[in-house]
């Protein structure tokens, strides 16, 4: 057993003979050393990777404030008051006489280390503060600190012991052993050991105790000892560790602890945030009443002060929000499952799914549109997160690049327009603005806002004949396949496969052809005055019934001519009545119906003559019963084609 561990056992029996209830508790007041080495670790050759001091402190101080709570008022005193490199500013009381555990937790969490170690100056202004409280308890003055003091700008730079390691007078040092600290790295034993002796005499003693290897060391722990002396407490207490800096403050509070106050009513129970179940009961070496841990059972839990059955809220590895923050069912050190918070959502951090997640979900300021309206990115100013916020149009406007402008219509509801093969109507939107929509796709063309067929087909650069004319196959402006006129063929000339070619000079009987006129012709013996050499064929126009007509007329004006060359006359009249097509008789009067009788006869011998395409009947009858007369005198009577002519 150490020898620590026997005085606090000797302090702690000691106190169960003085320690009672009393009606005022005494003052600890602390004063804690925060310069820049308390940032370092305790002892860096044993324990390199352990917590700094300062984490340590902030941490073992609370919790002894804590345990001591109905046995002191606590105050607190920092230094030096202001971190900067090398402050000497002398400490300043940051959490006053009576200051509960809770104040001196929050005071400690809210400090960081740096500065020089003015120790001397500040228990100057311990004593002028505790004694201006004016007292009717007992206080006492606990100095927690990591180095020796300084601060004492009236030392010798040039002669003085320094106080940072690897640093010399302003005489015997040279290069890097020159720090430049002057008079502020001076050790300032006396003053510091007056400061002490005052409090002594003022009725407050002082304890000290050295945190950290070096002031564990012979010199720095004679210096040490001597304020601890000065101060009416012996020696210092010299802790290089969490553990030794907790025995060291619960012995110094168990020595100095004269009377208690109850810091419960007798047989309450409760709960820590741990799961420990917490009982208050009298403590027999003060006659105190205080709280009593102790851990329930295993599968058990505590609930509203008592051990109980798990219950098990949850299933293990399961994940849940709960006011911001982002919770986990996991196994207790009783074997129960319960929630634990995992991560406490930030700013700008919303809790989904057991997670904490940005809440960003656009950049503030900025714009879009969706549907008929525009929306803006809306920034929390509370939370940090930033959410879509609609901003409807009005009607007659637009949402043009996340802002509503007027609209630009650019047609009149219900136009049709084309666009390329496609069908485009203008149509009116919910805002009251017009635009073009694409609708029906066109398999041909589309023209004027609707589609269209194209009518012809035929192969682009193909040629045909067109009466005696020639045709191309081109495209139009729908890009249809159409047949283009190029030309009638000249003089001389007939279309033949889509070509104007030479005439030909001779012909077999019955072929035909186009005539120059756009008229069809056929190949026919020559007949008459002109007939040509025996044999001799050329085509011949084939007589339209304007043509009849007109040579029947013809004829029957020359009734009285000669009778001497009737078998010209003859000819052609045969000619003429074998292929003349049949005009219709769709006439009026007794004309017409005296003709439409003789027609019918002509129909079964004319070969050109069919009811479909309507008759042009031969000369009348008179002209026929007068022309057997003439020609049954003649000298050439009943012979060839008049004879058959006229009996018909």
């Amino acid at each position: 057993m150490s020898a620590r561990a026997i005085a606090l056992i000797g302090a702690l029996a000691s106190l169960s003979a003085a320690a009672a209830p009393c009606t005022e508790l005494p003052v600890l007041f602390i004063v804690q050393d925060k310069s820049g080495s308390m940032a370092g670790v305790p002892d860096p050759i044993n324990a390199p990777s352990a917590p700094s001091k300062w984490s340590t402190a902030r941490t073992v101080v609370p919790q002894v404030a804590a345990q001591f709570a109905n046995r002191f008022r606590f105050g607190v005193m920092m230094y030096p008051q202001q971190s900067t490199t090398f402050s000497c500013t002398t400490g300043t009381t940051v959490s006053p006489v009576p200051a509960t555990a809770a104040d001196v937790n929050s005071i400690y969490l809210a400090s960081a280390a740096g500065g020089g170690t003015p120790t001397a100056t500040s228990l100057v202004a311990a004593k002028s503060y505790l004694i201006g409280l004016n007292l009717a308890t007992p206080a006492h003055v606990l100095l927690i600190t990591d180095g020796l003091p300084n601060c004492n700008l009236s030392n010798n730079p040039a002669t003085c012991q320094t106080t940072t390691a690897g640093c010399l007078n302003t005489s015997t040092c040279s290069g890097s052993s020159c720090c430049g600290l002057g008079a502020k790295d001076c050790l300032d034993d006396n003053a510091t050991v007056q400061a002490a002796l005052a409090l002594k005499n003022a009725g407050i003693k002082v304890y000290v105790v050295g945190f950290g290897a070096s002031v564990s060391s012979a010199n720095d722990k004679t210096v040490l000892d001597a304020i601890a002396s000065a101060g009416g407490t012996g020696s210092s207490y010299a802790a290089n560790s969490s553990a030794a800096l907790t025995s060291a403050l619960n012995t110094i509070a168990a020595s100095t602890a004269t009377c208690c106050l109850d810091a419960c009513t007798q047989g309450a129970a409760v709960c820590t945030a741990q799961g420990q179940r917490q009982s208050c009961q009298v403590d027999a070496a003060t006659g105190c009443t205080q709280w009593t841990s102790n851990s329930c059972p295993s599968m058990s839990a505590c609930v509203g002060g008592a051990c109980q059955a798990c219950t098990n809220a949850c299933t293990a590895g399961a994940l849940r929000c709960s006011s911001g923050s982002a919770q986990a069912c996991q196994v207790q050190s009783n074997g129960c499952t319960g929630w634990v918070t995992t991560q406490s959502c930030g700013y700008g951090e919303v809790c989904g799914s057991g997670q904490c997640n940005s809440c960003q979900a656009c950049a503030i300021g900025a714009a879009r549109c969706v549907g008929t309206g525009a929306e803006t990115c809306d920034w929390n100013v509370l939370t940090g997160c930033t959410a879509w916020k609609a901003a409807p149009c009005a009607s007659g406007t637009r949402c043009v690049t996340g802002s509503c402008t007027t609209c630009n219509s650019t047609c009149t509801a219900g136009a049709r327009r084309c666009a390329g093969t496609t069908v485009e109507t203008c149509v009116a939107d919910g805002q009251g603005c017009t635009g073009w929509q694409a609708g029906q796709q066109c398999g041909s063309f589309c023209s004027g806002g609707a589609c269209g067929t194209c009518g012809t087909s035929c192969t682009v650069g193909a040629a045909r004949c067109n009466g005696n004319g020639t045709e191309s196959c081109g495209t139009d402006a729908n890009n249809c396949t159409v047949w283009k006129a190029q030309g009638a063929c000249g003089a001389g000339t007939s279309c033949n496969a889509g070509s104007c070619a030479a005439c030909a000079t001779s012909c077999s009987v019955g072929s035909k052809r186009c005539a120059a006129g756009g008229g069809l012709e056929q190949c026919q013996a020559t007949a008459g005055r002109q007939r040509p050499a025996r044999g001799a064929r050329a085509f011949r126009p084939v007589r339209t019934s304007a043509r009849w007509a007109r040579a029947s007329a013809r004829v029957g004006r020359r009734r009285g001519a000669s009778r001497r060359r009737p078998g010209a006359r003859c000819g052609r009249r045969r000619a003429r009545a074998r292929w003349t097509r049949c005009a219709s008789r769709a006439t009026a009067g007794p004309a017409a119906r005296r003709a439409s009788s003789s027609c019918a006869r002509r129909e079964k011998s004319a070969p050109g003559c069919r009811p479909a395409s309507g008759c042009a009947c031969p000369p009348p009858a008179r002209w026929m019963r007068a022309a057997r007369r003439r020609w049954m005198r003649g000298p050439r009577r009943g012979r060839g084609c008049c004879r058959r002519m006229i009996r018909r």
